[in-house]
């Protein structure tokens, strides 16, 4: 053990091992117990790492491998990365920024889920965010070799109940129609509510992609407040049929276009304000017609939930929503109002009346 001199504190302690010849030498430590300790570990990782064949890595700091981590996923939308980054810096390194990647345990991040929940300022999703971005650096340290595995690997999140969807019946939405029939938006709410299209797909919408002749709209752009993306969310674009009430107000824009390139815009033909649309615009929309405070998404709710209660199919529907799966369509947005379910509850009723004979086959 070597005796490190220091001016300011007391001498400290290193310590030093061999891997394939080459020096590996700790950092300086306070205590003797530290430093062999740190020893002790590192001849085990060494045995290790020669059993495997594999190469040795140096230690490095949560903050600095989380550094790189932001570096490597530029693949990403600015939105996700600008996410990441939000978490790592608000939560994680004011908890591990200083700590050895490898040092970190199951226990830490048991830690900061109860941290955050004390807070009672965070969503039960937000805090599962925050763990799962801590799961995934893990497992891209796993991945990168700076691991051997994740101590979160067995990590389970918050479990929550699932959120009931907010959406408009029929009558509903004809009382908003009805209130905003002069409203120069009145566009943009019918074809979200014809379409179930988002939000962002609507503002990013382009005369290019209006096929009259084959009545068809072509769903590949996507506004976010970062502008104008040239994929949609599922990164696929998807070819929805208009139905003649979307046919007509389309025909009409164009008959009055104040744009060349966007269909939807202000009055004065500049693109529409994607963050502050609903505040602005929609929300008072909504007031004028009396019916309950629903957001602008949740027109693409209405739209989906209306559609699976007019007994529309649930495959095309997942199709038109732009989903991944008939499953994450069906757990998301089809979901059923109790007064369609009181109604179709008649469907089957046995016992209200004498059943008539019938040539039933007998199942053993």
């Amino acid at each position: 053990m070597e005796i490190v001199k220091r001016k300011i504190k007391k001498n400290g302690y290193r310590e030093k091992i061999y891997v394939n010849g080459k020096p590996i030498t700790s950092d300086v430590f306070d205590r003797k117990l530290d430093a062999k300790k740190w020893k002790v570990r590192k001849k085990a990782e060494a045995d290790k790492i020669k059993a495997l064949g594999s190469i040795y890595i140096k230690d490095i700091r949560f903050k600095d491998f989380c550094g790189n981590f932001i570096s490597n996923k530029s693949s990403l939308s600015k939105r996700t990365v600008d996410s990441y980054k939000n978490i790592i810096e608000q939560y994680l390194i004011p908890s591990l920024g200083k700590r050895n990647l490898r040092d970190i345990r199951l226990q830490d991040a048991e830690n900061i889920k109860s941290t955050l929940l004390k807070l009672n300022k965070l969503s039960i999703s937000r805090i599962n965010n925050v763990i799962n971005l801590l799961k995934i650096v893990l497992s891209e340290a796993v991945r990168t070799d700076y691991l051997y595995s994740s101590p979160l690997r067995n990590f389970k999140l918050i479990p929550k109940q699932k959120k009931e969807l907010v959406y408009w019946l029929p009558n509903e939405v004809q009382r908003f129609l009805d209130a905003n029939a002069n409203d120069y938006y009145l566009p943009v709410y019918i074809l979200i509510l014809n379409l179930g299209i988002r939000k962002g797909e609507c503002f990013g919408l382009q005369w290019d992609c209006i096929k009259f002749d084959t009545r068809q709209i072509i769903i590949k752009y996507n506004k976010t407040r970062y502008g104008l993306q040239s994929e949609t969310k599922s990164k696929k674009a998807r070819y929805l049929p208009m139905n003649d009430v979307v046919y007509d107000e389309l025909r009409k824009l164009e008959s009055e276009k104040k744009c060349l390139e966007y269909v939807f815009t202000t009055p004065k033909g500049k693109p529409i304000d994607y963050q502050h649309f609903t505040i602005r615009q929609f929300y008072k929309a909504v007031e004028r017609s009396g019916v309950r405070k629903i957001t602008l998404h949740n027109l693409r709710t209405t739209f989906a939930s209306n559609f699976v209660m007019n007994n529309g199919n649930i495959f095309t529907l997942s199709k038109m929503l732009g989903h991944s799966s008939v499953q994450v369509t069906e757990s998301s947005y089809a979901h059923l109002h109790s007064t369609y379910l009181q109604d179709q509850c008649n469907v089957v009723s046995f016992g209200a009346q004498k059943i008539p004979h019938m040539n039933l086959v007998e199942f053993k």
